[in-house]
């Protein structure tokens, strides 16, 4: 892989960028492969990746009925934080924090991380209440957070309305000062040319018609491309099967017959991606949190 940097910027503007390696490739499908994925979003493409890198497990197929970034990864919110309550929620948050602060070194692509900070309004004494003890909970578990008043606010957000007559009036708010945005489809892409380096294929427009089943395990997976792919070890076993709960997870299953529940929540997502703003901005969110964008 063609490491990127300033120099092979400059080396690449001598022969007008048309010597740069293709992110990643787009290779036939083996007849076998030690692990296959169905999905290329953040998830399937991270669990390539770690698979790879941590463990060293390289035979592995990524089967994406798309493209890669084209998927609910490239359309969802930008928000990074940890500013949870409870501490299964808060530690694990927080460890992905500390991921998005290295993940453009170790992934040598810029995912365009930027902790600029989060605020969480208040719109009355008992929600401002409720903050403040999110706050305690989350400096008990060593994570940052920092109640403000409405003259600190005042300061920080000054187009916000502090008026009286405001449909949301501003007691207060909970910010977290490490969280920020990163961009979505460049985590995807990253991860996608890290995963390819180390040899994972990445499938692209093809789709997961059907599953070999054998005495109640899958055997193999069909495609779209009229490829019958065999793991030789098992995927997943038919009775008791533990899957993701992405989107497209319940079309796959229902491959096989087999119910998956899956819950359909509403989410925010991205229409057109657009580069940060350069002063502070605001994200009203439906449940009228604020974020620094």
């Amino acid at each position: 892989m063609q490491r990127y940097s300033i120099f092979s910027l400059i080396k690449n503007a001598f022969t007008n960028h048309q010597n740069w390696e293709v992110a990643w490739k787009d290779p036939e499908p083996k007849k076998e492969y030690d692990v296959v994925i169905v999905g290329g979003g953040g998830h399937g493409l991270a669990t390539a990746y770690y698979l790879a890198k941590e463990h060293k497990i390289t035979n592995v197929a990524i089967l994406e009925k798309g493209w890669i970034g084209g998927g609910n990864v490239g359309r969802n919110t930008t928000i990074l934080r940890s500013n949870y309550m409870w501490d299964a929620n808060g530690l694990f948050y927080e460890y992905g924090m500390k991921l998005w602060e290295s993940l453009s070194q170790e992934l040598n692509y810029n995912v365009m991380y930027s902790p600029r900070g989060i605020i969480n309004l208040a719109h009355s004494d008992a929600q401002l209440n409720t903050y403040s003890r999110r706050g305690n909970s989350m400096r008990l578990n060593g994570i940052d957070a920092v109640m403000l008043g409405r003259d600190e606010l005042k300061k920080m957000i000054p187009f916000a309305d502090f008026s009286s007559s405001a449909r949301f009036p501003i007691f207060g708010g909970l910010m977290q000062p490490r969280g920020g945005t990163a961009r979505h489809d460049a985590v995807a892409w990253g991860y996608a040319r890290g995963a390819d380096s180390m040899g994972v294929d990445i499938i692209q427009h093809c789709e997961v018609t059907g599953f070999d089943v054998q005495n109640g395990k899958i055997k193999g997976v069909q495609t779209s491309r009229g490829n019958d792919l065999h793991p030789p070890l098992d995927l997943l076993h038919h009775d008791g099967a533990q899957a993701p709960r992405g989107i497209g997870t319940t079309q796959v299953f229902n491959r096989f017959e087999r119910r998956v529940r899956h819950h359909r929540n509403h989410h925010r997502v991205v229409s057109i991606a657009l580069p940060p703003s350069s002063g502070d901005s605001l994200l009203p969110l439906d449940d009228m949190d604020l974020h620094h964008c």
